[in-house]
């Protein structure tokens, strides 16, 4: 393999030489001509193209002795090569910073990000060990903001899935009354009559444009992938989280409380579980709602709560004085409810009458499916602000698999 660099340099200085010593051989030559001795200038002249030439003979023969040591070891490599494996070129694909900035620069027009999971895989959020959020990458940096606004994604089963066909799922829809009894030999086996059905998870499309000055976009890159996580974070993860509670699966997402169901109505008066101070529901109505689900959903439930009800819950007392809220401090800076986790749900209801502002559930059987993020830029579509318009689209679709797995508390009316 020749060295470009090396025979470049060898040819110039060779060149140098010869033009030299045509120089010197002209001068030589034409004092002989004419019969005479050098002159003064020309001997000064000839004595300086001497210590010329021998610097340029010294260097060149050096860039000679190189080029020899490339040639044999290149011979070398030729005559190992039938016996040493070929070498593999390292290739990788681009980082998500490195897609953006190619997008910066009109290399790319489309990116897509891939969240922290492979197909058919539980992915709970991503968590480090003092429960904060840690994205690795432009998806993963979205969700952290998603979360925010849609709790569900942290305690949902999450199937990320590399296109958008549909996925059927089993869903029960009621338990077994019967089945699992001790049987006689040769009795009839009980028939256990859960009613089992199918649950079809699409993509529903979610989408973010939000529009840039070209100068801001082009100066800013280092903090622009951080900024577009957040905001298209925070907007989609507004309406995601919308569907995934309240969403009527018609063209969106089945809520958990459309697909779940009451576990329990508050009632007025201290034998409805309020004392008379309590408006629309009080402690013993969520103790009620807690033991309304059977045990193996119970024990690994989580709650979600609207604003206001989680403030409300703050002030509960049980029976003996014990607040029903632990915000956490001594184990994971968790905040609890009975033991349980809970999470702050800006869609569920307000406090007011008739309202389901409180669920209770093991939020793993509330299966989400989503695509890879996709992130596109137009620099047409604001052509006359000399603007980027930069969109995010977001696919994803949910629904409850088991439908005595999560139930809600529906307030007094008074």
């Amino acid at each position: 393999m020749e060295n470009p660099t090396v025979d470049s340099t060898l040819r110039g200085l060779t060149d140098q030489i010869g033009r030299a010593w045509e120089s010197q051989k002209a001068t030589l030559d034409r004092a002989l001509e004419e019969g005479r001795a050098l002159t003064p200038e020309e001997k000064e002249q000839v004595e300086r193209n001497d210590v010329d030439l021998e610097g340029l003979i010294s260097e060149r023969d050096r860039y000679a002795k190189r080029a020899e040591q490339i040639a044999a070891s290149d011979k070398f490599r030729e005559s190992i090569a039938p016996y040493v494996a070929p070498a593999r070129e390292e290739r990788r694909d681009p980082t998500d910073a490195e897609m953006l900035f190619q997008m910066v620069k009109g290399e790319r027009r489309s990116m897509t990000s891939s969240f922290s999971s492979g197909y058919n895989v539980e992915s709970r959020a991503l968590q480090s060990e003092g429960g904060s959020a840690v994205a690795t990458n432009f998806a993963d940096m979205y969700n952290v903001y998603a979360r925010t606004l849609n709790p569900t994604l942290q305690v949902a089963r999450i199937w990320n899935t590399p296109t958008g066909n549909a996925m059927v799922f089993p869903r029960v829809t009621a338990d077994a009354a019967g089945g699992g009894t001790i049987t006689a030999e040769n009795a009839g086996i009980t028939l256990a009559d859960s009613t089992i059905s199918q649950v079809t998870l699409n993509s529903y499309k979610y989408a973010s444009i939000q529009q840039v000055s070209t100068q801001l976009y082009r100066d800013s890159v280092g903090d622009l992938m951080q900024v577009l996580a957040e905001t298209g974070g925070r907007q989609i993860g507004l309406s995601f989280g919308s569907a995934v509670t309240v969403g009527d699966g018609s063209g969106d997402p089945n809520g958990f409380i459309t697909a779940g169901s009451a576990g329990w109505t508050a009632t007025s008066g201290t034998a409805g579980g309020q004392q008379a101070s309590d408006t629309f529901f009080g402690p013993l109505d969520v103790i009620e709602l807690y033991h309304v689900l059977p045990v193996p959903w119970r024990a690994v439930g989580a709650w979600q709560m609207s604003n206001d009800a989680l403030a409300k819950v703050r002030s509960f007392r049980d029976s003996g004085g014990m607040f029903l809220f632990d915000p956490g401090l001594i184990q994971d800076f968790q905040p609890r409810i009975l033991g349980r986790p809970v999470y702050e749900n800006p869609q569920l209801d307000a406090v007011a009458s008739a309202s389901n502002s409180i669920a209770y559930g093991d939020f793993s059987q509330y299966y989400i499916r989503q695509l890879p993020l996709r992130v596109d830029i137009s620099n047409e579509f604001a052509w006359g602000s000399d603007a980027i318009a930069l969109r995010i689209i977001y696919e994803g679709d949910g629904d409850l698999m088991h439908a005595t797995a999560i139930r809600y508390l529906v307030s007094d009316d008074t």
